[in-house]
């Protein structure tokens, strides 16, 4: 009598809520890759004002790799005192970011549309459970009933919540290979910075080949990115507080590191600044990440204890309810 009932309510109370979900991460990814999109205009416009007598368009596109760019454009040492030249490789680099940071934005999108209903099917869904839930207080109008039915749209949050959990662990594996290889590949990196090195061997700045430092900053874009996508469905499992840490990491990550490649290239001190603050976002990823590990382990029990007290509480209602309907006849 009320298995049909049941399994109604909480699949549509599932797919409510985890429409809800997708819809509000569809509009935020649209927003972030708007204002990325814009940011990039802004710098474009704000690179073209630049100009070097040494560099042309052409020279910076056969550039091989990062130490190619720094030496390249200071020239030498005493150059690095120059904030023009300065602004112009932080500004290159930034605007050389975009295009990974959009794409993975627009790559998210691109993979939850499909599954994404339009608004007026989510309300559809609100008022077939409405009418469920009405038409059989109605027929019934038992306290007993009530209290299944409530139950049972809770096993459906429940389960919601499961696939909430599965798309940010995976967005938060993907997240720690990146910061992981970045920082691996700083660890190797040596000699930032060090101009003696280059005089000695006579070595052309612009045949330098990319190494660990390209390696690790190349990912450091879609880095950003994701941390944004995992912070949009991260809010509902996390306090306020620690919504505020990941955001303020995310914000400008990128922009952060290239300040940082810049100040570890003038101080000779390696990496040391690029790796302490990819080694910041991967502890702040790691801990949220086994903290959802955690809670999807709990929901999961949580979803097998209720299949069972769903069942339970299935076959006492429908016993409630015949035992008075025959009382009533």
């Amino acid at each position: 009598m009320f298995q049909g009932i049941a399994d109604q309510i909480t699949e549509a109370q599932r797919e409510i809520l985890r429409q809800e979900t997708l819809q509000n991460y569809y509009e935020m990814l649209e927003k972030f890759r708007k204002d990325q999109i814009r940011e990039q205009k802004k710098t474009n416009t704000a690179f073209s004002k630049f100009s070097f007598p040494h560099l042309s368009s052409t020279d910076l596109d056969q550039i091989p790799g990062l130490k190619s760019l720094f030496y390249v454009v200071f020239e030498n040492q005493e150059n690095e005192n120059d904030k023009k030249r300065r602004s112009f490789i932080q500004m290159y680099l930034l605007l050389k970011s975009f295009p990974e940071s959009i794409r993975v934005f627009s790559d998210e999108m691109k993979r939850i549309k499909p599954e994404v209903k339009s608004k007026r099917e989510i309300r559809s869904l609100r008022i077939l459970v409405r009418n469920i839930k009405e038409s059989t207080m109605d027929k019934y109008f038992y306290q007993e009933v009530s209290t299944l039915l409530h139950f049972v749209e809770k096993a459906g949050e429940v389960k919601a919540r499961s696939s909430v959990l599965d798309m940010l662990l995976k967005l938060g594996e993907e997240l720690q290979q990146r910061l992981y290889g970045a920082v691996k590949n700083l660890k190797q990196e040596e000699n930032w910075g060090s101009w003696e090195m280059f005089f000695s061997r006579k070595i052309q700045y612009d045949k330098i080949q990319p190494g660990g430092i390209d390696r690790a900053f190349e990912v450091m874009p879609a880095a950003e990115s994701l941390m944004s996508c995992f912070s949009i469905l991260a809010e509902p499992f996390f306090s306020t507080r620690d919504i505020l840490i990941l955001n303020k990491i995310a914000d400008g990550f990128v922009e952060g590191l290239i300040d940082d490649m810049m100040q570890d290239w003038l101080v000779e001190s390696k990496t040391k600044k690029m790796l302490s603050r990819i080694n910041q976002a991967l502890g702040t990823i790691n801990l949220m990440v086994r903290t959802l590990t955690a809670m999807k382990e709990q929901n999961k029990n949580e979803i097998s204890l209720m299949e069972v007290e769903r069942k339970k509480r299935i076959e006492k209602t429908e016993e409630y309810v015949k035992k008075k309907l025959s009382q009533k006849v």
